[in-house]
């Protein structure tokens, strides 16, 4: 059996592109190289999983194929190296500090008295062995959340100090630091990062930083410098350039092998070179846009390059389109318009009125989630005049909540009723815009949410005038499409398409949604919205 290696990715959160990108960049490239690879986190939080902590707190989190909510690195990850990302990739310390006071109560540990550098280090270095879910991978690399002097990684470090000690030879240290311009900055920078590991009870074997400028620096011994990168993409390459997978591989006593990098060049090369250009807009609930969109904008910008073209997006903060006053300044120069996912209460006004002016500017339109669920909203009040109609997450006193814990979805889940994980979808018709792109009557996809747009309340009064319901869950009631007849591309999912792209290959539906954008006209579709919203 071949010995995992284990690479520890420790360092500051002033990084340029953060630990988890240095993590998922080289996993990428040692799988480029032909070995079997995977990248994990831990977080040094107290919460059992990231789905405890609000966007505010914890910004945007991940969902895995097998129905854990975890840190958005894991996002990154599998985005990188096209392998599903899987619940024993993330480790918090609430989780680990769980299983061992559990352990206690069931006497797994004899009456022995219970301690953090014991016990608590023993657990995170089982599930450290655990991170290929069950496979022994060539290469695990173990990104440490957090900055190496956070109080907080005490715990995560007194593991790794326990695997550095028993299997030194299977275990590296790299630390990364910030940016760096000149020789003096790389000293200094050196000297912070071994310090601050060394009061841990480590030794870095590589510090990684990024140059700044374009001065040569002699870097110390045992410090990589790599090239600028504008790009996250850009960063497998510049690891390349900088001899990086190399060096890891000699500490390893492995032979070198040649990193297969075409894809990362053709996707850099088509980003910033690529003829054609189109305009996204991006509506969303948070005004901090990096907290909460990071994984449509990547999904997006994939889709672009897999196209052909490059993308511009603009973050529309929802909030901002209320009044409905400046939506022609916000909106009027998109090719195409997502409706973000999100967390109802928030924004949802600014939603309602997007998706009116979208479906009434013939303007491609995607709505994830809880824009899906404000699409369903602005049909019944606009389209279908119905009165006082909202979401029962919203205002349940409303006369019409046509998104809703339908009694359908109760039916699946005996406790409190949430779609988490990976759920099929059928189809029904080959007319659907949804059914075309994906080219199957069954697909997969990944699902958060509690609520649902509602079939009882909604299919009868829907479909007759326009709005299909297309997809629908397995057991077939529960709506996961829907799309509007007559618009050129006006498609709201219940499922998180992006979580599902990866570099090499873009999600088959947001392909479909910037084809239609390539080809959207506003001049021939769109009319001036002086129309008053009643919503």
């Amino acid at each position: 059996m071949y010995d995992t290696r284990y690479i520890f990715i420790t360092g500051s959160v002033e990084s340029p592109h953060g630990e988890g990108v240095v993590a998922a960049s080289l996993t990428s490239v040692l799988i480029s190289m032909g070995f079997d690879a995977v990248a994990a986190k831990v977080d040094n939080y107290l919460n059992h999983s990231a789905g405890s902590l609000t966007t505010d707190v914890g910004g945007e989190s991940f969902v895995t194929a097998d129905d854990e909510i975890v840190d958005y690195c894991l996002g990154i990850y599998e985005r990188f190296t096209g392998r599903l990302a899987t619940r024993h990739q993330h480790i918090t310390a609430g989780s680990i500090i769980n299983t061992v006071i559990n352990n206690d109560k069931r006497g797994t540990y004899r009456g022995e008295a219970v301690s953090f550098d014991h016990q608590v280090a023993d657990e995170y270095v089982r599930r450290l062995l655990c991170v290929g879910d069950g496979d022994k991978p060539q290469f695990a690399v173990i990104e440490i959340g957090g900055d190496n002097g956070d109080s907080n990684s005490f715990l995560a470090f007194s593991a790794v100090k326990k695997m550095v000690a028993k299997m030194p030879e299977q275990c590296l240290v790299v630390a990364c630091t910030p940016a760096v311009a000149d020789n003096d900055e790389a000293k200094a920078a050196y000297g912070n990062a071994a310090n601050a590991l060394a009061q841990k009870g480590i030794m870095p074997d590589i510090v990684l930083a990024e140059q700044t400028g374009e001065e040569a620096i002699d870097a110390p011994e045992g410090m990589v410098i790599l090239p600028a990168s504008a790009s996250i993409y850009q960063m497998p390459l510049a690891m390349a350039e900088a001899g990086l997978p190399s060096q890891l591989l000699r500490a390893f006593g492995l032979e070198e092998r040649e990193a297969k990098l075409q894809l990362w060049q053709w996707l850099n090369n088509t980003i910033a070179n690529a003829p054609n250009e189109i305009t996204v807009a991006l509506v969303g609930q948070n005004a901090d846009f990096n907290k909460c969109s990071r994984s449509i904008d990547a999904a997006l910008r994939i889709a672009a390059a897999h196209s052909g073209c490059r993308m511009n997006l603009q973050y529309v903060f929802a909030d901002l389109l209320h009044s409905g006053k400046n939506i022609d300044a916000l909106l009027g120069n998109a090719n195409a318009v997502v409706l973000a996912s999100g967390t109802a209460k928030m924004g949802i006004e600014g939603y309602v009125i997007a998706a009116k002016w979208c479906r009434e500017h013939h303007t491609p339109t995607l709505g994830i989630g809880l824009g899906m669920q404000c699409m369903a909203i602005e049909f019944a009040r606009n389209v279908l005049a119905m009165e006082q109609v909202s979401s029962e997450e919203i205002l349940p006193s409303a006369i019409h909540c046509v998104v809703s814990s339908c009694e359908e979805q109760k039916q699946l889940h005996s406790m409190p009723v949430k779609r988490i994980g990976m759920f099929n979808t059928q189809f029904f018709s080959d007319d659907s815009i949804a059914k075309q792109a994906y080219g199957s009557y069954v697909i997969a996809e990944r699902h958060r949410h509690r609520f649902e747009v509602d079939p009882a309340e909604c299919r009868s009064l829907f479909e007759p005038a326009g709005m299909k319901f297309t997809g629908t869950s397995q057991q077939g009631f529960l709506p996961d499409v829907m799309e509007l007849s007559g618009h050129p591309w006006y498609v709201g999912v219940a499922f998180q398409p992006e979580y599902s792209t990866t570099v090499g290959e873009a999600h088959k539906l947001l392909l479909s949604l910037v084809e239609a954008a390539k080809s959207h006209s506003q001049a021939e579709f769109g009319t001036i919205f002086e129309q008053k919203t009643d919503v």
